[in-house]
């Protein structure tokens, strides 16, 4: 059985996470009810979008369905992170909502 190196492994893993957020749209509401989040992921098309509120520092994850049903989705520790990382100039630092 072929094994793939440690660094072949670790250059693919760095190539690939850095994806997720690369198809996904991140957009800043600040203070926003849950209405209003949802009214602004409304304008997007089908795919992942991020909900950035940095007054709250809470992030909230929703995914759009083809058919444009908007349903709110649980966020991944690696998610957060990039995103984290994406606003790091920031010097806040969001987390997951409930």
């Amino acid at each position: 059985m072929n094994k793939l190196p440690l660094k072949a492994l670790v250059t693919v893993m760095c190539v690939f996470s850095g994806s997720v957020l690369a198809e996904n749209s991140v957009i800043e509401c600040n203070d926003c009810t849950a209405m209003q989040k949802v009214n602004a992921v409304a304008g997007y098309d089908n795919g992942v979008v991020f909900v950035a509120d940095f007054v709250n520092y809470k992030l909230n994850k929703f995914v759009i369905s083809d058919d444009k049903k908007i349903n709110q989705a649980q966020l991944t520790a690696s998610e957060v992170q990039q995103v984290n990382q994406q606003f790091d100039y920031r010097k806040t630092t969001l987390i997951a909502a409930k």
